[in-house]
This record gives C-alpha cells, structure tokens and sequence, in this order.
C-alpha cells in the first residue's frame, strides 16, 4: 500500500461486495444493470491500476533533470584535484600599452604639391559629378592633379586628428589650401563626405542642397578628388572645386 491508500484490488473487492449486497437487498433487480454496474466498476480499477503501478514523471523524479548537475559537479571535483602547473609568461595576459597621445596639428604656411593620378574610386567620383553637370546641361569639370593631391591631403587630415569639418587644423579653411599650394583661381569650393561607398557619398553630396550647388556651380571649371580609408566612415571624401575663369555667357 502506497502512503494509505487502497489497492486496485481492495477498491475491486469493495466494489463487488456492494453489488452482491445490493441484489440481496433487490432480488428483482435487472440483470443488465448489474453487468452495466460490473463494467463501470471494472473501468474504474483498471484506472486505478494505471495510476498505482506508473506514476507520472515529473521535474522531481526526472532522473536526467537531477544527474546533469551531479555530473558536472564531479567534474569539478577532478578538475580541481589536478594539480596546477605555473603559467608562462606568455600564457599571462598582455598588459595594454598606454596610448600614445595624438600630435597636436600645426598649421602650415605651404604646401608642396605633387601631381598625382586619381585612383579608381576617385576617378569613379569624378565621372559622377559631371555626369549631373551634364543632366543639368552644364560643362563637365576638369581634373586637376593638384586638386586630387590636396584632397587626399584633406581627408587623411580628416582621419588623423578626427574631425569633420571643412576648417582643417592643419591647412585652414579650403580656400587657404589651395592658396599656400600655389593653385590660382577665382572662386573654389568644397564637399566632404564619409561612406564606405563612392555611389552612397555622392547620393548623399546631391540630396543636400549646399553641396549639390557646389557639383552643379556654373563657374567651377575644374576638379580634384581624393579618397582615405579609415575613421568612422571607412572611408573619406574631399572634392575640391576651383573655377579659373568663367563659365557663365554674357
């Protein structure tokens, strides 16, 4: 007996017995109700049956809920009666090394230019822009190596003393820049953008008015572009714009 209570059999032998005494008590009690009476009674201690002998599982007589902690407490155990064997120094971990401070930019007085050839991203930028000239019914602007040059010079300005504006702390404003490198001209300009891409940068130069009027200024004669990877973009733009003379009919 399980904690007091009655077996299949007793219930069994408790049932039959009320039967038996009730058709002592009702002789003229009806046969079919008695085996009606015999079948419910049986149902109900097969049932209990069920129940006596296969008890359901749960969380706390669930084996594999209860040895998987055990286990790895064991292998605790083990791991911790081997014995521990020095670490190397080079098994100790790296100390970090204080970052050098950046140098602090100075501005300079010239540049030295040096004609360089776009690369392809530049030269990719390039077409870009004068392709919108020419939708816009306007001539294409010239390359001019020099440009490309303080370009790159810009954007690499950009990522090496973190900043994002068209005052350099280097070079000064843009127009200064093209002055001390020795370039003449009438009127300049600038657009900066940082993209990992050339058609996201410029899709973003031509959705903002200001810079969109620098690509589409009807006196701007030539161009320069130069491309750095790195900073938080992944990579920086610079597009210097000068106009030599003008383009404009009178």
């Amino acid at each position: 007996m399980k904690g007091g209570a009655a077996t299949p059999i007793e219930i069994y032998a408790r049932g039959f017995c009320c039967l038996v005494f009730m058709n002592y008590e009702r002789p003229n009690l009806p046969a079919f109700l008695t085996v009606v009476l015999l079948v419910l009674l049986s149902i109900i201690v097969l049932g209990e049956v069920q129940d006596y002998y296969n008890p359901p599982i749960t969380e706390q007589h669930n084996p594999a809920l209860t040895a998987e902690p055990d286990s790895a407490l064991e292998l605790d155990k083990e791991q911790s009666q081997q014995p521990q064997r020095p670490s190397s120094e080079s098994e100790k971990q790296p100390q970090q090394q204080p970052q050098q401070p950046k140098p602090t930019p100075k501005l300079v007085s010239t540049i030295q230019v040096q004609s360089v050839t776009p690369t392809a991203e530049e030269l990719k930028m390039i077409n870009l822009v004068n392709q919108e000239r020419q939708k816009a019914g306007l001539q294409p602007l010239a390359i001019d190596n020099r440009l490309v040059y303080l370009a790159r010079l810009k954007s690499q300005d950009m990522i090496d003393y973190d900043y994002f504006d068209h005052t350099s702390p280097t070079y000064g404003e843009p127009s200064r820049m093209i002055s001390i490198a020795g370039i003449p001209y009438l009127c300049a300009g600038e657009n900066l953008a940082g993209a990992y891409r050339v058609e996201i940068a410029h899709n973003g130069l031509m959705n903002s008015p200001g810079h969109r009027a620098n690509i589409l200024h009807p006196d701007f004669t030539h161009i320069g572009v130069g491309a750095a990877h790195g900073g938080p973009y992944k990579r920086m733009f610079t597009q210097l714009f000068v106009g030599v003379n003008s383009n404009r009919t009178n």
